[in-house]
């Protein structure tokens, strides 16, 4: 296939026939066509073989009937006919196709061979197909609208590129109630052929395109799509929306790592990682997208507040306090300044409320200018009433944002008709206007969020070295010889122990007595759990018993859990072990994704670790850097550093994750690992309790698989 990131040809048709095309009031092929008339200065055909004429033109009976010269086709019929369409498309050389007709692999078994074969044929012939299943797609820049949305755009800096043909016009919407203007609008549909990435590259390299905005459900490949955006992100930014986070479904995960993995925080996690930024709502992707493009980024995330009226200023201050922005409060320094600029003695603090005092353009410039000259803050967000009977402060902004380096962002408090009335005069300084605190509030997190930084690959020195990786891979093939698929805790702990982590090893016994007896032996307090191939979640029986401190203890506990497991298990033994002491508990984990690879986990350790879900997902590698920021986005974090008084052991628990990552990486057989809990103290760190689980991930359904719909 022609690489479209390198030639406009896809983007700026000669001559555009419609393939289905229709008179009837509300069929798609007549609102392509209506679209395409209403603005685009090159030819347009009609193919229909039941027309004569078609709005007063003539109507081709077909493809033959074309003049040579036709760059573009777009298809609108029914999917039994696409095929044949697009043969003769091909013959008569027509080498771009967007495929608006539906009903392929989105829907069944025989739609998704039909797609096959439409792919194979046009990467065979290098022809460039959008879709199927695509909105279409628009470029503002020749007044191009090759969709059947009845509005024409007007000309701005972003871009969009969209899966779902919904989500892509909620969008637009949402961008046109702001007064935001696009250069591109691509509908990928079920990326046959013009994938998600192609388009982001491309867009990467459009002079036009200052804001990419991604809407997806599943990409078809999404490892290449996050690699491709973290790229692109270096030079523009990219701001993702994602639909259907509610649920990703993988249902043959055995540990809870593999369970947590098919959540929307494994996705959060990435972009974060990528620093890419995301929004949950169309309406803060549109003001995000517009201060993106409008204004300059700030160099820090340290934010003053300025505002004639309080009420929608704390509003905006939780939001941004939510997304970890930094709303310090003034030095004494700069507090005595602002005293003597606003009159308000011993009362400044951010949100920086002047009152009536802020109604005087002259107090608030100067109040603002005050704020951004000083070294304490790297971003102002401005509030004020869009009053007729006030004297607006923007022409005191505009002068400061002229002579500043750091952003300024005005939400000017009214409805939304006396926005649109307003001629937004201070964006042409780069200052973006908005009218509700939350639309400001999402517009400052961009700003502050988004950092050109490259993400390190710098590979550190391996853990596990060649003879020890040997011990490891060749433990795994004898077990796949006996065909294992879930390790038992034994067997799983001495892996561990062979990749040098410390464990508290299990005794295997057979019976009441034989547990007894060894309890004795090992000394109390002691923790009995079931040991069994295929009770895969000990617990789910209450297959776990810990501090049992005398025989009489043990001997109960022991009847009670091989009674319940044997009913089950036959053959289900049990283990005991020593009571480690008291220390903090953690989950470590790992798992592999035919979309994305390998992810690695870690969060709040114990059985309850799946219902609170207070986890962080990761793509391997991650360096002590990205662990500690891991660490710091989990709820537990802060536990985990002031356990005690003292803290656990950083240095020990980050070298646990990076061998565990190098496992997870360079032993392919194993699917998930998860070692849970991890129990945290001042000097080590012990595993009490480890899963692993081996086969071909690719077999299993994959958790990051959208469902492909319009």
């Amino acid at each position: 296939m022609r690489n479209i990131c390198k030639e406009t040809s896809f983007f700026e048709p000669k001559a555009i026939v419609v393939i289905g095309i229709s008179e009837k009031i509300g069929s798609i092929g007549r609102g392509i066509y209506l679209s395409l008339t209403e603005g685009f200065r090159g030819k347009v055909y009609g193919v229909n073989p039941n027309y004569e004429k078609i709005f007063g033109k003539p109507c081709l009976k077909s493809i033959e009937e074309l003049p040579d010269g036709v760059t573009h086709a777009v298809l609108v019929v029914k999917r039994e006919l696409v095929c044949e369409y697009v043969c003769q498309c091909i013959r008569k050389g027509v080498s771009n196709l967007i495929i608006v007709s539906a009903g392929f692999k989105e829907v069944d078994d025989w739609g998704r061979q039909m797609e096959e074969y439409l792919s194979l044929l046009c990467r065979k012939h290098r022809i460039s197909m959008l879709g199927p299943n695509t909105l279409g797609f628009i470029n503002t820049t020749i007044s191009l609208n090759c969709t059947f949305l009845p509005n024409q755009f007007s000309l701005g800096s972003i871009s969009v590129i969209s899966q779902s043909g919904g989500v892509g016009m909620a969008l637009l919407s949402a961008l046109k109630d702001r007064h935001c203007g696009i250069s591109k609008w691509v509908g990928i549909g079920n990326e046959a052929v013009i994938d998600a990435e192609t388009i982001l590259e491309y867009l990467n390299n459009d002079s036009q395109t200052k804001v990419i905005a991604v809407c997806f459900e599943g990409l078809s490949k999404m490892q290449l799509f996050l690699q491709c955006a973290e790229k692109v992100n270096l030079h523009k930014p990219v701001v993702i929306l994602r639909d259907g986070k509610s649920k990703i479904g993988m249902q043959a995960a055995l540990s809870h790592t593999g369970t947590m993995a098919q959540s929307e925080q494994v996705m959060r996690g990435i972009f974060h990682q990528a620093r890419i930024l995301e929004a949950d709502s169309c309406e803060k992707c549109a003001a995000m997208l517009k201060a993106l493009s409008i204004s300059q980024k700030a160099m820090g995330n340290r934010v003053a507040i300025i505002t004639n009226t309080a009420g929608p200023a704390i509003l905006a201050a939780d939001i941004l306090e939510k997304a970890e922005i930094d709303l310090r409060q003034p030095s004494f320094f700069l507090r005595k300044e602002l005293n003597k600029i606003t009159g308000i003695m011993n009362h400044i603090r951010n949100p920086i409320d002047l009152s009536s005092n802020g109604l005087d353009p002259h107090k608030y410039g100067s109040t603002a200018e005050c704020l951004l000259k000083s070294d304490e803050y790297d971003a102002l967000l401005a509030f004020f009433s869009l009053n007729p009977a006030l004297q607006l402060p923007e022409q005191e902004l505009i002068k400061i944002a002229k002579q500043s380096e750091k952003p300024i962002i005005i939400c000017f408090l009214g409805d939304y008709q006396q926005f649109d009335r307003y001629d937004r005069l201070p964006e042409s300084a780069g200052i973006p206007c908005y009218c509700t605190p939350q639309d400001a509030a999402a517009a400052m997190v961009a700003l502050t969020k988004y950092t050109i930084r490259e993400r390190k690959d710098e590979r550190e020195t391996p853990f596990l070295h060649k003879k020890c990786l040997q011990r490891l891979r060749a433990y795994i093939a004898e077990k796949e010889k006996e065909k294992k698929q879930v390790l038992t805790e034994v067997e799983s702990k001495a892996f561990l122990s062979l990749a040098g982590i410390k464990t508290v090893m299990p005794r295997l016994v057979k019976s009441v007595k034989e547990a007894v007896k060894e309890a004795e032996n090992v000394g109390y307090p002691v923790a009995l759990k079931v040991h069994s191939e295929k009770i895969v979640h000990k617990s789910d029986i209450s297959g776990v018993r810990l501090n049992l401190f005398r025989s009489e203890d043990v001997e109960l506990a022991a009847k009670e859990i091989l009674e319940r497991a044997r009913s089950i298990d036959e053959t289900a033994f049990l283990t005991v072990q020593p009571m480690a002491p008291d220390g903090f508990e953690m989950i470590c984990g790992a798992v592999q994704t035919p979309k994305l690879g390998s992810l690695v986990m870690m969060g709040a350790g114990g059985i309850y670790s799946e219902i609170y879900q207070d986890v962080e997902f990761r793509i391997p590698p991650v360096d002590n850097e990205g662990l500690e920021d891991m660490l710091n986005h989990l709820k537990c974090g802060v536990v985990f550093q002031k356990y005690r008084g003292k803290g656990g052991d950083k240095k020990e628990f980050f070298r646990l994750m990076k061998i565990l990552m190098e496992i997870i990486e360079k032993i392919p057989q194993i699917k998930e690992i998860e070692m849970n809990p991890c129990r945290i103290y001042k000097n080590q760190v012990l595993v009490l309790d480890a899963r692993i689980v081996l086969g071909n991930f690719k077999e299993n359904l994959d958790p990051f698989a959208g469902n492909e719909r319009n």
